[in-house]
This record gives C-alpha cells, structure tokens and sequence, in this order.
C-alpha cells in the first residue's frame, strides 16, 4: 500500500506542475535573454553606448567638452528614445574625477 500512495502523489505533483506551467504560459515558449546598452554621460548628455559615439558630428570637431550637450542626446531624451523601444534603466553610477564627473548608464530588454 506504501508504493501505490507514493505513486499517486507523484502523478498529482505532476499534474499540479503541468497545469501551473500551462497557467503561467511557459510552456512551448522558447527561453528569452537580455541585451544591454552601457551609456556614457557628460554634462546630462549621452556620449557614448557600447562605445559608438552619439554625436551628430565626429569628436575631432567639437572645440571643447561644453560642446558636448550641443551635439549628443540629452538624457531624458535618450531615455524616453530608449524605453519606447523595450529598453528600461536598471543601474547608473557616478565616478567624480579631477576636472569632472563620468555617469554611466545601465539599459537592458529581453529579447527572443
């Protein structure tokens, strides 16, 4: 009598395992990732994502680091562009140097 009881729990863990997979919709979904975008920011504009500049115009043509914001996105900008196309902010970090500050910005979607 021991094995048979066994048995029947186990069928039923199953089906309660079977019905929370169809209730959660995972089942024949394929695993989905994540991509990241590392944003670099001076003087509120982004300067750099995963290293590609973002300025309308080549660093060699900016006079100056105030320039900068002429020439980039500003931030808000960058990230209502950014979270209309699936990308959502999960971390951002501030490093003080000598002649300014560096923010860097976390972004990261899902992807199939």
């Amino acid at each position: 009598m021991f094995l048979p009881n066994i048995l029947r729990i186990a069928r039923a863990c199953c089906y309660i395992a079977d019905i929370v997979v169809l209730i959660s919709g995972r089942q024949g979904m394929k695993m989905s990732g994540y991509e990241y975008q590392v944003c670099q920011v001076q003087n509120a504009a982004v300067t750099f994502v995963n290293g590609a500049w973002q300025g309308d115009v080549p660093t060699a043509q900016l006079k100056g680091p105030d320039e900068i914001s002429d020439h980039c996105p500003r931030v808000w900008d960058y990230l209502n562009m950014a979270g209309k196309q699936g990308w959502e902010l999960v971390a951002a970090t501030t490093e003080e140097f000598e002649h300014g500050r560096l923010e860097v910005l976390y972004l990261k979607r899902s992807v199939e």
